[in-house]
């Protein structure tokens, strides 16, 4: 989890342009036992580590955060990532990532009927997080 490691569409273009064949997994991060099993199969099998959350699992405190160990938010995901990483000793690059991160990606929008422009708001909101963090 550096500035300098290549993005994960440079990492894709590489691997094409080397002829070299590979599956890359995004993995969901329904636990900590999930998250951790990741970084241990990811160093033993010297691939990038890559993380792609949901909303509903991950979110800013401010929109409800996530149900992801006792409720998460972007910060604390990368917090956790960030140890859980050390502790495996995983030293390759981890790509933390979005899934469903558009509008009435939450349950509450849904059920609420969010009109597109409050929708739209709070994607970018967490969008936002997602970034910053």
């Amino acid at each position: 989890m550096t500035d300098t490691q290549p993005t994960l569409k440079d990492l894709v273009g590489r691997l094409r342009e080397s002829g070299r064949k590979c599956t890359l997994l995004g993995v969901g991060p329904v636990s900590e036992v999930v998250m951790r099993a990741a970084f241990e199969v990811c160093r033993r099998r010297a691939c990038p580590a890559i993380f792609i959350a949901s909303r509903n699992q991950v979110d800013l405190e401010s929109l409800g955060h996530g149900y992801l160990m006792g409720g998460m938010d972007q910060q604390a995901f990368v917090r956790t990532l960030r140890r859980m990483q050390a502790e495996v000793g995983y030293e390759g690059p981890v790509y933390i990532c979005r899934d469903h991160g558009g509008p009435w990606q939450r349950n509450m929008e849904l059920d609420e009927e969010y009109p597109v422009e409050r929708a739209m708001q709070i994607a970018r909101e967490s969008f936002r997080g997602d970034i910053e963090a």
